[in-house]
């Protein structure tokens, strides 16, 4: 990653990095917690938000609340959604005050924005 980051796109113009700490699709597999901490430890020499998906593994689907607690890593921004209403249809983005915080209305939308239960 450090590699690319240096001679593919620039660390400078990379707002954010995202992945999922389980990888529902394709085989259930575990991202290594020395994988996520290095992906952290590479987000916070650059400058770059961590976000992680949670959708499929959060609330306990994998053993703890969420998947990333695996790892140790604290992520900047994380996705949630399925296990969070149990079927109907509602997600979340939780992330750290300061950055919540410069949300202004109307600017963050999301596939469930606007029905009924939300």
């Amino acid at each position: 990653l450090e590699i690319l980051l240096a001679q593919q796109v620039s660390a400078k113009e990379t707002a954010a990095i995202i992945v999922e700490p389980f990888l529902g699709e394709g085989g259930y597999v575990q991202a290594a917690p020395e994988f996520l901490q290095g992906l952290r430890a590479i987000c916070d020499k650059h400058g770059i938000l961590l976000i992680i998906d949670e959708v499929q593994s959060g609330f306990a689907r994998t053993g703890k609340y969420f998947n990333i607690e695996y790892s140790g890593v604290r992520p900047d921004i994380m996705i949630i959604a399925k296990g969070l209403a149990n079927g109907y249809p509602l997600s979340g983005v939780v992330s750290r005050k300061e950055l919540t915080d410069k949300l202004q209305p109307g600017t963050l939308g999301g596939t469930y924005a606007g029905n009924a239960i939300a």
